[in-house]
């Protein structure tokens, strides 16, 4: 059987959303499925055109380098075409597909004329805030119009959250939900001997400015002489600006800060996994908003994969899966003081406390993030929707 990804992102590196289609990509291949990429675009030096073989697909890019502004305002024909000539040259059983707010239709509508059954990968719903122009954003307009019912094209949605899944199931939109996965149970946990004197925190992501808190976080080293003593914040994503942004644009905050807070700035996904599995703890915080609630976070699954306790507030679906002193500490809220009640306990923990953490991370990552875990749902969704439309 042969499977077409598409998506309008990057592949196979480059963003978030990119090790998750790898994920896809090794769980399409275990239920039988020889699975073909055509992806926008690729971060390195692959050339536009040129299949290259991967672990678990094969792979093609429209264009070289990452997206750019431009391409998130007008959609690239070129996608449309090579979409069109792989299934022309190439008998296509499925097509997995990325939200693609400008290819969507057209693709859906190359499905529905092959009678090739669609299914569509949803984890996000951007807040207002995202869109240059709000509610007169072209991109908002496009996406907000297919989220009210454009997607009942396809045959079904994998959501990545309950928001998802609950808003397509409403509009009689078959979907299923499958939070961040990986490849946990292939992947060994690194061995490491932490030292509960000097603490590691790390922030990995993108927190634009509001769409993660960096404040609550510096604000409680800048204040506390015995927590800069001991923790040290790495941040790794976001260049100074966009932390000084972040946090209001307050440069004597993080002055005060010193050394327990470092900027790293951007740090290439590929080393990502061996950041996290150096540090203590992964701590985020996010605001609690539809966009917070829809989405899911991938650092979340790849933190506690390496066996990194995760320190984060609930929304969306991070309560499912993040026991507070069992696997990491959930916030009680988005504050600075609930920050420093977490710090608090790192300060208290045991190292055979904190060991115990570590495992149980670990073990949540194996039962709720290796891609494995959904290998029956998805071959039943497909078996139960997939006649093509």
């Amino acid at each position: 059987m042969k499977m077409l990804l598409v998506t309008d992102s990057c592949f196979p590196y480059g963003a978030a959303l990119s090790s998750r289609l790898r994920c896809f990509c090794a769980l399409f291949s275990e239920l039988g499925y020889d699975v073909h990429v055509i992806a926008l675009s690729s971060p390195g030096e692959l050339q536009p055109g040129v299949v290259t073989k991967g672990e678990n697909c094969t792979y093609e890019t429209v264009k070289r380098g990452s997206k750019s502004s431009i391409d998130t305002f007008r959609p690239d024909l070129q996608l449309i075409k090579t979409v069109k000539k792989r299934i022309e040259e190439e008998k296509t059983d499925l097509i997995f597909m990325t939200s693609c707010p400008m290819y969507f239709g057209r693709i859906a509508r190359i499905a529905r004329k092959k009678g090739i059954p669609l299914y569509v990968e949803q984890c996000e719903w951007l807040d207002l805030s995202n869109y240059k122009f709000g509610k007169f954003d072209p991109r908002y307009r496009r996406a907000d119009k297919l989220r009210a019912g454009g997607y009942r094209k396809a045959n079904g949605i994998v959501s990545i959250s309950r928001l998802l899944d609950e808003h397509y199931k409403k509009l009689g939109v078959p979907s299923i939900r499958i939070p961040t996965i990986l490849d946990v149970r292939g992947n060994k946990l690194p061995a490491r001997s932490p030292d509960r004197e000097k603490i590691t925190v790390v922030y990995t992501g993108s927190p634009g400015v509001s769409k993660e808190y960096l404040r609550p976080a510096i604000e409680n080293l800048a204040e506390n002489a015995r927590f800069r003593g001991r923790i040290t914040f790495h941040i790794f994503g976001p260049a100074k600006k966009t932390v000084l942004a972040n946090i209001g644009g307050d440069e004597a905050l993080l002055k005060t800060a010193g050394e327990s807070v470092v900027l790293h700035g951007k740090a290439p996904q590929k080393e990502i996994a061996g950041i996290l599995a150096n540090a203590d703890y992964q701590l985020f915080v996010r605001p609690d908003r539809r966009s917070s609630n829809a989405g899911f976070p991938t650092k979340l699954g790849e933190s506690m994969a390496v066996g990194t306790p995760v320190v984060a507030n609930d929304t969306g679906d991070i309560a499912l899966y993040l026991k507070d002193g069992e696997n990491g500490f959930l916030l009680d809220g988005n504050t600075a003081e609930s920050v420093r009640k977490a710090f608090e306990k790192m300060l208290a923990q045991s190292g055979e406390e904190y060991e115990a953490m570590r495992r149980s991370a670990r073990t949540t990552a194996e039962e709720a993030f290796d891609f494995r875990t959904y290998l029956e749902t998805v071959r039943d969704f497909i078996a139960h929707t997939g006649s093509g439309k």
